[in-house]
């Protein structure tokens, strides 16, 4: 069953997001691998794993433009999500089976705010049933990951694509939440409060509505 389930008020999945490329006008795209950075000439004459193509192919479908790095089995794409601007990296380990989702966007916090920047990535992550968030301090960056073990080689693309679009609506969804606490006046930080911050649904992204969906009981 593909992931499309995330315990908390934050939007339901899954959600449409629009691929960017590094250079041009946003637009929807499917992947293209130039001829000098195929797999198959990065990663030896056997070409790439049965996992890695899974992943290829799946988001040539969904029309998500991305890129190989080059000696590994990593793509890296972009996305423009309601509040801010994504750069996702999905890794697979042939080892393990298994795929990895980490999700980035830059958030800087003053000396002050810091340590509540960190008090609500930690209080979002024990929301989270999938994935979790991290601050990235050094680079000024959140992160959200979230890896999957796939029980086959060839990856069930309904669960790779529920893993970007969690990683990419849950990190549109912290964003207003450290936004408000950025633009908050140095003499009420002390009554901000972080659990509270946290239940506010109006910072919530729109969720997309689809033809013909049900309404949920």
């Amino acid at each position: 069953q593909p992931i499309t389930e995330i315990r908390g008020r934050r939007p339901r999945l899954p959600l449409e997001f629009t691929s960017q490329e590094v250079v041009g006008k946003n637009r929807e795209k499917k992947i293209t691998l130039p001829s000098h950075a195929r797999p198959f000439h990065i990663l030896g004459p056997m070409g790439p794993s049965r996992q890695f193509q899974s992943v290829i192919d799946t988001f040539g479908r969904q029309g998500w433009h991305s890129e190989p790095i080059e000696g590994r089995e990593v793509i890296e794409s972009s996305f423009e999500a309601h509040h801010t601007h994504i750069r996702l990296h999905a890794q697979v380990f042939t080892n393990l089976n298994a795929l990895s989702i980490v999700a980035e966007t830059p958030l800087k916090f003053d000396d002050l705010r810091e340590p509540m920047a960190l008090e609500l990535v930690m209080r979002a992550n024990k929301q989270l049933t999938i994935g979790n968030f991290e601050y990235d301090l050094d680079r000024g960056l959140v992160v959200f990951r979230a890896t999957n073990i796939f029980e086959r080689e060839l990856y069930d693309g309904d669960i790779i694509s529920s893993l970007v679009h969690c990683a990419i609506a849950e990190l549109d969804r912290i964003v207003p939440l450290a936004s408000v606490l950025n633009q908050t006046a140095d003499d009420l930080l002390d009554d901000l409060s972080i659990p509270l911050l946290l239940e506010r649904e109006d910072l919530l992204p729109p969720v997309p509505e689809y033809e013909g969906e049900e309404e949920e009981l």
